[in-house]
């Protein structure tokens, strides 16, 4: 029997044993460092943006099935895995990681100083930072901002509402904006000037001494990290050759560096007053470094968290280590996207024995349940949907099987692939269009840009399948059933969780079969589009019922 290696890889990825036997992994190499380590890309636990749990999984997996192996020569891992194996002696394995290690230091060199030369570029471009009586700036939002579906007047699509609030004066607001690209950046901050006359980009507030203080704190990490490896652990597992490796993929950049960040607003706001910083909560590097630098410049300051999105079962970052909170790396206030996530956040961090306020909030940036809208479809075709990832490769080889799945399932169906929004819809379709896939099906599907209304796609689809985490309570809110589109086998499937009920409500699909199953086999009946509505009634609650100036802004730290 074949293995389904993204199935198998995610059905290891949510035993409780495999999260553990990670993050002690992580545990051991950090030892006596937490609170510098923690901080760094390759020991943050973000699977979406580091294949290390993958490949962990993966080797956790092969040592499941040993009489499978036959079945799993074909994966990318498992040629790699076989590389490691040919350096099977003490010398090899020094050699290997000599290969490793000043091949790194000279690619992360090399890219360090290509990003200063971009940071210049960014800043000539951007220009001085101009405030509004910057004296007066008591509220700083940390947001990340999607060119593709900016607007006038702007709304934050991460703190929708927030600042519309008629006890928050805007100019007491500074909105620290990340723009998915570099190249329209002064454009954008002029649009959002327009409704916030206190914007700032990360690349305005942090110094080139900051960027290279920083860069040697990742150094250190490395360093420490590989003499552990090497000389400690002396190679005891495969996995200590891929972390070697994990070690010198990432590079510094302005987003990430907190603590030039927090100074370059203590150096232009020129006020001791700061109250509220308020950030996403998805425990992730750029998180981290500001509360790290908001404790040690403003000690008065409240770090407020907000889970805004869904928590994802195979993102382990979602979920804080005790090493985390014992060093002061997660918010003071925690606020939970609405009252189903509240218990799971409540017993995260009541497990762990932490004093972090865990408070309720709304929905911010979901709608309210409805049956039905006012605009009209699209298009005048029956058609499934693909919410394409983050991701341009990954998208690529499922839109690929889903698509193929599809078109021999119902050659009439119409095929639409709507982008990430930080991801170009027609740099998705020329790579699609290289990839081999049948001409005729690559020629039918259509490309849509994230510009266009989510809402009424989600509506008129038949199908609607979803790489985005995210978009998955979208489709729910339209009673649709969200079908989950699992990774291909170098990429951790992820799947969000609310609670029992919501499993039922959802699909995965890790190949061919699994698609062509759901087409043939699945409708949307009345009573199952009734127990979603039902669900999504409890699960939703709506910003106008709530008093947010209260859940965001009244805090007074307790020093």
């Amino acid at each position: 029997m074949r293995i389904i290696i993204n199935q198998e890889i995610y059905k290891t990825a949510i035993l409780k044993e495999s999260q553990v036997n990670f993050e002690n992994y992580i545990r051991d190499i950090s030892q006596g460092y937490h609170k510098e380590f923690l901080l760094h890309p390759a020991f943050e636990r973000n699977s979406i943006g580091s294949n290390l749990f993958n490949f962990f999984c993966y080797i956790q997996m092969i040592n499941l099935n040993e009489n499978s192996l036959n079945n799993l020569n074909d994966c990318e891992y498992f040629k790699k895995i076989y590389y490691i194996k040919r350096y099977n002696n003490k010398i090899l394995k020094y050699i290997y990681a000599l290969k490793v290690i000043s091949r790194g230091f000279f690619n992360i060199f090399y890219s360090f100083l290509r990003y200063i030369i971009i940071l210049y570029k960014m800043k000539m471009r951007l220009g001085k930072l101009e405030f509004e009586c910057a004296n007066n700036i008591k509220y700083a939002i940390f947001t990340f901002i999607d060119e593709a579906t900016l607007r006038d007047p702007f709304v934050d699509r991460y703190f929708p509402g927030i600042c519309e609030n008629d006890k928050i004066d805007k100019k007491s607001v500074l909105l620290i904006s990340v723009f998915s690209s570099s190249i329209k950046k002064n454009e954008c901050v002029k649009i959002i000037k327009k409704t916030f006359s206190n914007v700032a980009c990360p690349e305005q507030l942090v110094s080139y001494f900051d960027m290279m203080n920083l860069f040697f704190k990742y150094l250190k990490i490395i360093l420490i990290s590989c003499y552990r490896i090497v000389f400690i652990r002396k190679f005891s597992s495969i996995f200590d050759f891929i972390f070697l490796e994990e070690l010198f993929l990432s590079t510094p950049n302005a987003e990430v560096c907190g603590e030039g960040i927090i100074k370059g607003m203590k150096k232009n706001l020129r006020t001791n007053e700061f109250k509220i910083f308020i950030n996403s909560f998805e425990n992730l590097e750029y998180e981290k470094r500001c509360i790290f630098a908001i404790r040690k410049y403003y000690p008065n300051c409240t770090c407020v968290g907000f889970q805004h999105a869904t928590l994802i079962d195979t993102q382990l970052s979602n979920f804080p280590l005790k090493e985390e909170i014992d060093n002061g790396l997660c918010p003071d206030v925690i606020l939970s996207n609405g009252p189903k996530y509240l218990p799971i956040l409540e017993d995260v961090f009541s497990n762990l024995f932490s004093k972090n306020i865990v408070k309720l909030a709304p929905t911010l940036r979901y709608k309210k349940f409805t049956d039905e809208i006012v605009e009209s479809s699209y298009f005048n075709f029956k058609y499934s949907l693909i919410l394409s990832s983050i991701d341009p490769i990954s998208s690529l080889k499922s839109i690929s099987y889903i698509a193929e799945s599809i078109d021999s399932y119902d050659n009439s169906f119409g095929i639409i692939v709507r982008a990430h929004p930080m991801c170009n819809a027609s740099i998705l379709r020329d790579n699609f269009k290289k990839s081999g896939i049948k001409t005729e099906i690559s020629e039918k599907i259509i490309w849509i840009d994230a510009h266009c209304n989510l809402e009424n796609l989600i509506y008129y689809a038949n199908y609607v399948f979803t790489y985005s985490t995210g978009s998955v309570l979208d489709i729910l809110s339209l009673g649709k059933v969200p079908i989950v589109i699992g990774s291909n086998s170098t990429q951790l499937t992820m799947v969000p969780f609310v609670d029992s009920k919501f499993s039922e409500f959802i699909k995965i699909v890790f190949n061919e079969d699994d698609v062509l199953s759901i087409l043939k086999h699945f409708k949307l009946k009345k009573n199952l589009k009734k127990k979603i509505k039902e669900w999504y009634s409890e699960f939703y609650l709506d910003s106008r019922d709530c008093d947010l100036y209260d859940i965001f802004f009244s805090y007074i730290k307790d020093v």
